[in-house]
């Protein structure tokens, strides 16, 4: 249990908290349920920036509700869990109906559920190979109007191989998502669906540095993450590399 006094325009205390609890059927399979309250201030951009901030914006507050079952055994373990997420006053970017004549504003949506299971599971081929991978399925929906949130896919997912072998590390990811709604005022724009390659190796020095180099999106896939217009897309990056050197405390 958990109060929180939030203090700006709008000033209020939000007493949020949880409960779980589980239960091993056996070894190898466990139950649990649990339940959780939560509230999300606005961020200082939504509440503050010119020509899009309201200061009068309120806090979003949310119930969450889920259940799992595990199952997991040597070199094999996988995992359902089904959610159930009441939020009020949800915040996002409105193009329509915004205060002072602004074109875009951070505004609430109202009461938004969103519904799902994902599924996620982890396997040891051998002492060097790993594969894990998980899915979600979800309807993220607004209940007034019973329309897709913006940018909220109803199904996402990746697949990991990993492979391990003394100071040598690698993996390759596979990361996909279905087609996501965005809005321009009240016309519906619709994002597609992509799929992105990336790649990781590493390689440990010593106990304490680490060389790392790692390539996101090798395929080079066009694909978009949020709209403006009909005709305008935000840009995501092509194929790119990223080269660290990585120092551990310890």
């Amino acid at each position: 249990m958990r109060n929180s006094h939030y203090v700006r325009t709008i000033t209020g205390n939000f007493t949020t908290g949880g409960i779980g609890y589980g239960y091993d059927l056996s070894s190898a399979w466990r139950l649990t349920a649990q339940y959780g309250s939560s509230f999300r201030a606005p961020t200082f951009n939504q509440l503050y920036a010119a020509s899009f901030g309201n200061a009068d914006l309120p806090s979003e507050k949310a119930d969450n509700i889920e259940a799992s079952a595990r199952y997991q055994s040597q070199g094999f373990q996988a995992k359902l869990t089904v959610f159930d997420n009441h939020i009020r006053n949800f915040i996002q970017t409105f193009r329509a109906g915004c205060p002072n004549g602004l074109s875009t504003c951070a505004a609430n949506a109202g009461k938004v559920e969103i519904q799902g299971a994902t599924v996620e599971s982890r396997f040891s081929i051998n002492e060097y190979w790993q594969l894990s991978g998980n899915l979600t399925i979800q309807s993220p929906r607004v209940d007034a109007t019973d329309r897709l949130l913006a940018r909220r896919a109803q199904r996402y997912g990746n697949l990991i191989l990993q492979y391990s072998n003394g100071p040598w590390d690698w993996s390759t990811e596979l990361t996909a998502s279905s087609n996501r709604d965005d809005y321009d005022r009240a016309i519906r724009l619709n994002l597609s669906g992509y799929a992105l390659l990336n790649s990781t190796l590493g390689y440990r020095l010593n106990p304490q540095w680490r060389l790392q180099a790692r390539a996101n999106n090798i395929l080079n896939k066009d694909y978009v993450l949020a709209a403006s217009s009909s005709t305008v897309d935000y840009n995501t990056m092509g194929t790119n590399i990223f080269v660290s050197l990585n120092y551990d405390m310890k």
